[in-house]
């Protein structure tokens, strides 16, 4: 067999290992044998002569990018494509955006306590549901009495009320003295 023969056999070996390298993990095992291949083609040809060598390497400049590009475009559609990418989302599973304003609407003018400290943003209580909320005039300590005024970038626009006294959750252990919690919070028995 002629030098130039081999070197074919290579360049067709080096390209369709560039299309396995896509569609098969091989950490870029079958990369490195596919640029082996190409070169080992193109060294080949230039052995045969001059002129067959250069034809050879144009030959592989165009097309192992061209098969790089195709390979990419196909790749989505394989199996190991759809497991590694993710799918479009069906559009009912997107919020649109402009519904929250019609669901809060109902809110402004509610009174309401803090749930956690606001600075100045964090979760209220109104009712018995949790809103995101950003207080206007101050930071909220953790049951500060609020009333919802209106509603910012879908989140409840909130200001405290002045001259209430912050609400007390009694069955919260956090907000009761530990006498009440534990029956005898710090006997220890030392005689063990």
């Amino acid at each position: 067999m002629d030098p130039w023969s081999w070197a074919l056999i290579l360049l067709l070996v080096g390209f369709a290992l560039v299309l396995l390298e896509a569609f098969i993990p091989s950490g870029g095992i079958l990369g490195f044998l596919a640029a082996a291949a190409i070169v080992g083609a193109i060294v080949l040809a230039f052995n045969s002569g001059p002129s067959i060598g250069m034809l050879f390497l144009i030959v592989a400049l165009l097309l192992v990018p061209m098969l790089i590009i195709f390979a990419l475009k196909l790749w989505p559609r394989t199996p190991i494509g759809k497991h590694v990418l993710l799918a479009s989302p069906k559009e009912e599973d997107v919020m649109v955006e402009n519904l929250a304003p019609e669901r809060l609407e109902p809110l402004i003018g509610e009174l309401g306590h803090a749930k956690y400290r606001m600075i100045p943003s964090g979760l209220v209580t109104i009712g018995k549901e949790e809103h995101e909320a950003t207080c206007e005039n101050g930071l909220a300590e953790i049951g500060q009495p609020i009333k919802v005024v209106g509603i910012r970038n879908n989140r409840l626009l909130v200001q405290l009320v002045e001259g209430e006294e912050p609400a007390t959750d009694s069955n919260d252990p956090l907000n009761q003295p530990i006498d009440e919690v534990l029956d005898e919070p710090f006997e220890i028995d030392y005689e063990k």
